[in-house]
């Protein structure tokens, strides 16, 4: 028998999360300063490049915008009817699987353009 996520530890994760998705959006702007102050000199060479992570970071941006927006509709439903809080507990796992593939996505790519810049500056 599967035991049931109490409302409060749900509201917890979802906040946890939602502090997740809020750093990850400043990292990524961190990330596209860095290009940007990076570009004038790395342009002519490397312009696919640069324009990969432009593309890169401003797809991460709305994926991170989705998720916090998700992660707050289903805070809202925590706290909503009983059966509410049930289908947000139903919901946690697949909530949790997508946190872990945003995050791994997100570290992937800052590894990926932490690999580039030593690489060509």
């Amino acid at each position: 028998m599967e035991t049931q996520t109490q409302p409060a530890d749900l509201h917890q994760q979802l906040s946890d999360w939602k502090k997740d998705v809020i750093l990850v959006r400043n990292d990524v702007r961190s990330l596209r300063s860095r290009l940007e102050e990076s570009s004038p000199q790395l342009c002519r060479e490397y312009s696919a490049e640069v324009e990969h992570f432009q593309n890169q970071f401003i797809l991460q941006l709305e994926v991170a915008d989705e998720m916090l927006h998700e992660l707050k509709q289903a805070d809202k439903q925590v706290f909503g009817s009983p059966s509410s809080a049930s289908a947000v507990s139903a919901r946690q796992q697949s909530l949790s699987e997508r946190m872990e593939t945003f995050k791994d996505l997100f570290f992937s790519l800052k590894s990926d353009f932490d690999q580039f810049l030593e690489s060509s500056v």
